[in-house]
């Protein structure tokens, strides 16, 4: 795959993206697909600096969104997402 044309999955830019493993590979996180979020390199450098937390990622009728937490707001992909029983209808990856 090619991780440099692909849309980053906060901001949805397309950039020269990165990827970042949501479970680091430290702890023993996969180098599968579904543990890996491509970001471009600014949501990269908020992720890595704990500006932005990656909670869990959901695949939903427009494909796979990250759900995060910024400045104590959650978000699915670019939304704030406040309603968990909307959240429980989506699928857990």
């Amino acid at each position: 795959m090619n991780w440099k044309k692909l849309r980053c999955e906060l901001c949805e830019t397309r950039f020269s993206c990165d990827k970042h493993h949501i479970i680091p590979r430290a702890d023993n996180g996969s180098n599968q697909a579904y543990n890996i979020a491509v970001l471009c390199p600014c949501c990269h450098r908020e992720v890595t600096s704990n500006e932005i937390q990656i909670i869990r990622r959901y695949l939903t009728s427009d494909g796979f969104r990250l759900e995060t937490v910024r400045n104590n707001q959650r978000y699915i992909g670019k939304k704030e997402f406040n309603k968990p029983d909307l959240v429980q209808q989506l699928t857990l990856f």
